[in-house]
């Protein structure tokens, strides 16, 4: 650890609480005055439900190809934010949350992605209403999202943060995207079942085989990352020996996860273990918990990873950060671009990262 990763460490653990303090105080004037106004809080929820961009339970491919075959339009591509709960029970969204939304609001896109962690405590219903009434903000965008651990508790879905609430796996499409939107906090034998409705015989069915010849970006969507460098480690629930293999089979060319509150990109990859391999036109992953008021300092603190996963993931990172961001997706020329976006305050953004991915869109030719 050199010198300057060891202050931030020092400064993570020492000094995190004053810097959290001040980041309130500074960031979420917004929500200061939201709690001290219960009667715009308390109103009535029917005024606060989230505007949904639709999608379509997996267990239905007829009705998903139907629906999704006519490519739901989104001109000015998607953002990308994870992980906007606050640090603290009581306070509703991260003080992050003015300033990335004012930042991602300049890319006029009508669609923003959410990558899970609305909140501290999934049973506190004050903490859901007052993440309502910060939607407000978002102007018109319509929302997708996926449900975090902290999620968790009933509101997620009575208040309509999915629009097929019970199902573990969802189908949409933005532009020529195409994302499958993963819960990650249901059993290890219900997600089984849901991703295997895909396959008949080792085979993709043939609707869902249709939808991907239509799309030009395949995304996997889930809250737990399945490869991790960040506090939580990679997969916690320990499914990558059977979820990768099948994430390749489906020519997945991006998986997006939050939980860990820190940007990482790793190279494209195959296999999973001392199997996995960076190759060109394997899976890009990428961590994304950009919303948090507090975020990692520096990879490899988890005290959950083994050193054999920390040495793969050191040899297959790109980038770690662990500054406050959003991403921005869009498709160009049969070409994925992701970009990750850091804001710091209100009215500041900075382009760190942007990548470049080359798209095959007929199943057949990957």
């Amino acid at each position: 650890m050199n010198k300057k990763q060891t202050f931030k460490l020092w400064f993570f653990i020492l000094v995190t609480p004053s810097v959290w303090a001040w980041a309130y105080t500074n960031y979420s004037t917004p929500f200061l005055y939201l709690r001290s106004q219960p009667s715009i809080v308390n109103r009535d929820l029917g005024t606060l439900s989230p505007k949904l961009w639709p999608s379509w339970s997996s267990s239905n491919l007829m009705e998903a190809y139907k629906n999704l075959g006519s490519k739901l339009s989104s001109n000015n591509g998607i953002i990308v934010i994870g992980d906007t709960r606050a640090s603290a029970s009581g306070l509703g969204p991260s003080a992050r949350w003015p300033s990335l939304v004012n930042a991602f609001n300049k890319h006029h896109s009508s669609v923003l992605l959410h990558l899970g962690d609305w909140v501290q405590d999934g049973r506190n219903l004050q903490q859901w209403k007052q993440s309502l009434t910060s939607l407000q903000q978002l102007k018109q965008m319509s929302l997708i999202t996926v449900r975090g651990n902290h999620d968790r508790g009933g509101w997620f879905e009575n208040l309509g943060f999915s629009d097929v609430p019970q199902a573990p796996l969802r189908i949409t499409m933005v532009g020529s995207m195409l994302f499958f939107l993963l819960d990650s906090e249901v059993t290890t034998e219900i997600a089984q079942e849901h991703i295997s409705q895909l396959f008949a015989q080792g085979e993709i069915k043939p609707h869902l085989k249709a939808l991907l010849g239509k799309s030009e970006a395949r995304i996997w969507v889930q809250h737990r990352p399945i490869w991790s460098s960040g506090n939580h480690g990679s997969d916690e629930r320990n499914w990558r020996h059977w979820l990768v293999p099948k994430l390749e089979a489906l020519g997945i060319d991006l998986m997006l996860a939050g939980h860990d509150h820190d940007y990482e990109r790793f190279c494209p990859s195959i296999g999973v273990d001392e199997l996995r391999r960076c190759k060109a036109d394997g899976i890009t992953y990428i961590v994304s918990g950009g919303g948090a008021t507090v975020t990692v300092p520096l990879p490899n603190l988890s005290w959950k990873q083994s050193s054999s996963h920390k040495r793969h993931n050191n040899s297959q990172r790109i980038l770690f950060s662990d500054r406050a961001h959003y991403l921005h997706l869009k498709v160009l020329n049969k070409v994925l671009i992701v970009e990750a976006w850091a804001s710091d305050f209100i009215g500041h953004r900075q382009l760190f990262d942007r990548v470049k991915r080359p798209l095959k869109n007929a199943l057949f030719t990957r």
